[in-house]
């Protein structure tokens, strides 16, 4: 029922219902502007953050040891997520944080602002440390640049700038298909064991700087994400259909056959 629809009725749709949930009028004012999906980008950024506030961060398991250590081999870490750059506080704690900036790293998000210094998107980041750290070339080198992640996106970036990709894969013991095994330079199920790879990798590449991505990779947000796109297809659904929008716990959401069929 929604696979043809007017854009712009949708995105009309869409800043209603951020004026619904009391999206603050800061972002909401800066909506009207954008293309449908980016609007869409932006409400899922946000119920992402009030669903990690009422529920918290789910970390796997091993991966905030396997951070700390490499910080103290005394490597500068970088997380790069596609996460909007306005949400990036509300979505990564402040321990983590503290514990990057510590190493001498940074955290980017996607980015679409005015500052020429702060990369747009991981591809753009990934040029800017391997220029940062005077590394050339795509081949083996003598220094590299870690790269951490469980997507396509940071899998190209790694590929396309010459570092070195682990592939975080946590459905490798089902088989199923990931397109980013092709990028991949090695490829682990979890971070449970890291002690038994981790440092021979940062070894034998002698690592200058390391990056990880976060959704996925460091922190589990596959069930905060089906929850958050159940919301914002229910939204449109019935904003679509001209009816007010419901509150309502994600197991009610899910029986609409239109919101459990897409998630």
């Amino acid at each position: 029922e929604l696979r043809v629809f007017d854009e712009q009725k949708a995105k009309e749709v869409l800043i209603q219902y951020a004026k619904f949930l009391k999206m603050p009028g800061s972002i909401i004012g800066r909506l009207g502007g954008m293309s449908v999906d980016k609007v869409f980008e932006y409400m899922e950024n946000f119920l992402n953050a009030q669903e990690i506030y009422d529920r918290g961060t789910h970390l796997f398991p091993g991966a905030v040891e396997a951070l700390s250590w490499i910080v103290e081999q005394g490597i500068p870490v970088w997380i790069m997520t596609g996460i909007h750059e306005e949400f990036l506080n509300s979505r990564i704690p402040n321990t983590i944080a503290a514990i990057i900036k510590n190493s001498g790293g940074s955290i980017w998000g996607a980015y679409d602002g005015p500052d020429p210094n702060y990369p747009k998107n991981k591809l753009e980041g990934m040029e800017k440390l391997k220029a940062q750290f005077a590394i050339e070339g795509k081949g083996k080198q003598k220094k590299r640049i870690l790269s951490f992640g469980d997507g396509i996106a940071e899998a190209r970036a790694a590929y396309d700038t010459g570092a070195f990709f682990v592939l975080i894969n946590k459905d490798m013991a089902s088989g199923l298909p990931n397109p980013s095994v092709e990028y991949a330079d090695s490829v682990v199920a979890d971070w449970e064991e890291w002690e038994t790879w981790l440092p021979a990798i940062m070894s034998e590449h002698k690592a200058v700087a390391v990056v990880l991505d976060w959704d996925g990779t460091i922190s589990d947000s596959t069930a905060t994400s089906e929850i958050v796109q159940g919301k914002l297809i229910h939204a449109l659904y019935r904003g679509l259909k001209g009816r007010a929008f419901l509150k309502l716990p994600y197991d009610d959401l899910v029986k609409n056959h239109l919101v459990g069929g897409a998630i």
